[in-house]
């Protein structure tokens, strides 16, 4: 049987709109489960209670079609061939890769703030599999649009994480570490899921 990819609240956690959750006891929260809003919890902002990160998890309606495609292998993630870290990717000329580099590439920001990218590669290959393993948690998640080998877009869109529109201030905190010369001369911002005008 599939192992659940998140254990459930603990007194003194609360509970996020996608289930992930946030130790409101290390944060400085009074009360039980769910014992405060969203809005008290500050994820508007990208921060649970009292300024904490707040990591989300894999959707667990999600495990058993990730199994059926084989990217979920004995309770953990396959590695995305296509994954690496954008930092990485930025030339002396200030370009993500080349000029040539253009595409929607999924990214997550993994829990020490690093951005990594890759793509699908024509399969099922979701965004946890750029971090693989067991139980992968991030600080946000989405697509990164690059144009001309430069960032044209970010947003919060991944139906494995769910991540919250809080999320987009962990991708600014991880975007904003870039040159700024690496950011497309009309740069759409970061974008909620949904606020994509293509």
């Amino acid at each position: 049987m599939l192992e659940m990819a998140e254990k459930a609240p603990k007194r003194g956690d609360a509970a996020t709109p996608s289930g992930n959750t946030i130790n409101a006891a290390k944060t400085g929260a009074k009360g039980g489960i769910g014992a405060v809003s969203q809005a008290e919890m500050g994820l508007e902002q990208g921060r649970g209670i009292g300024g904490a990160e707040v990591r989300f998890h894999v959707d667990p309606s999600m495990l058993v079609a990730d199994e059926a495609a084989g990217v979920l292998k004995n309770g953990n993630y396959i590695k995305n061939p296509t994954a690496q870290t954008l930092g990485n990717l930025v030339t002396d000329s200030g370009r993500i890769g080349s000029k040539n580099m253009n595409g929607q590439y999924m990214y997550v920001v993994n829990q020490e703030g690093t951005i990594i990218i890759g793509s699908r590669g024509g399969q099922r290959m979701p965004h946890p599999t750029l971090v693989g393993g067991k139980n992968p948690q991030v600080l946000g998640a989405g697509i990164v649009d690059i144009r001309g080998g430069k960032i044209y877009s970010v947003d919060n869109a991944s139906g494995h994480f769910k991540p919250g529109f809080g999320s987009l201030d962990a991708a600014k905190n991880a975007f904003g570490k870039l040159p700024s010369n690496v950011f497309h001369k009309n740069f759409q911002g970061y974008l909620p899921y949904g606020a994509r005008g293509n």
